[in-house]
């Protein structure tokens, strides 16, 4: 194990931003990987809007979950598979959080795109093979609905 290309490795992945680096020289192969950000923004959060002077506005409380959605954390172009086979995730699909549910292929490196919280894909807002840009929304999430807690009898 030859550690100062290690080392070397690790200090140019922590430098650049990518989340994966490969190297082969004769028959070492070393592939460095670290867990990707994931990128989502919630339509109600933080959300402010603007009324022109004279009109007010109605407060009416949202009806059904506000969407999640998962926007890409960089350029390049988005991949829907891993293989040549099916979608990782369709519409209506349930996905855990964290779990992989797209790829964004930039400068030949793979970047997964994961599901930041529990809930269901409601829209897929990109096609596969498409390019996109930093902060392009790929997919909508509805939230996970919480159970409600069962009364215990005491």
């Amino acid at each position: 194990m030859d550690w100062d290309m290690l080392r070397s490795l690790v200090q140019i992945l922590n430098a650049s931003g990518i989340s994966e680096i490969a190297v082969e020289y004769g028959d070492t192969k070393i592939q460095v990987k670290r867990p990707t950000a994931v990128y989502s923004w919630r339509a109600a959060d933080g959300v402010e809007e603007s009324v022109p002077e004279g009109l007010e506005m109605e407060e009416t409380a949202p009806v059904g979950p506000v969407p999640i959605v998962v926007k890409a954390g960089r350029v390049g172009v988005f991949h829907r598979r891993d293989t040549a086979e099916d979608f990782l995730v369709a519409e209506g699909q349930e996905v855990d959080e964290g779990q992989t549910i797209g790829y964004i292929e930039s400068v030949k490196l793979m970047t997964e795109v994961l599901a930041p919280e529990t809930g269901k894909v409601s829209r897929v807002l990109v096609e596969d093979g498409a390019a996109v840009e930093y902060g392009q929304p790929l997919f909508e999430l509805l939230p996970a609905e919480e159970e409600p807690e069962e009364e215990v009898e005491r």
